[in-house]
């Protein structure tokens, strides 16, 4: 029963963090969209964009990853858990709404500092339950998981990338 428990949490966190990069590779297939449909941006602003959401990123990476022990002991560590994956789920969703550039790079921002939360707080959860031999395994897989994360969303964002152009053509 505690195996089953173990494996399920993994492939959760494992899932978890496809999605992060998933949604991470959206964005770069589809900045033609965002300078034609989101109001008030430039290539510059998609450039900030970018840029905010590597920065606001790696400072949570590296704040959370520092101080997680600290945190966990006062929060709990599967409080902060979920605390940092809803703040990036509900974040995106938001996300995907934006009227306008600031509210998009707002929203951004914030699922970059809770994207950047969980990464450490997974590996960590995953280094607890797995024994010093297993736990390379695990760790090397949760890697693929970025990888394959990552080019999914590269080829999903260029696939929405080239239906909206199609829509755009049919609507001219």
């Amino acid at each position: 029963m505690l195996e089953i428990q173990r494996k399920r949490t993994y492939l959760f966190i494992f899932f978890l963090y496809f999605a992060i990069f998933f949604y991470l590779g959206i964005i770069p297939s589809n900045i033609d969209n965002l300078l034609t449909t989101l109001a008030g941006i430039s290539n510059f602003g998609v450039s900030l964009i970018i840029t905010a959401g590597l920065i606001s990123g790696t400072v949570s990476l590296l704040l959370f990853g520092y101080f997680s022990d600290h945190l966990s002991q006062r929060f709990g560590r599967k409080n902060l858990f979920i605390f940092s994956n809803l703040l990036w789920i509900i974040s995106i969703g938001i996300l995907s709404l934006s009227p306008h550039y600031s509210f998009f790079i707002t929203f951004y921002i914030i699922a970059a500092i809770g994207s950047g939360a969980f990464l450490p707080i997974g590996f960590s959860i995953i280094g607890d339950l797995f024994t010093s031999n297993e736990r390379g395994k695990r760790f090397g897989s949760m890697y693929v998981g970025l990888f394959l994360g990552n080019g999914f969303g590269v080829i999903f964002g260029g696939l929405l990338y080239q239906y909206s152009l199609k829509r755009s053509q049919k609507i001219f």
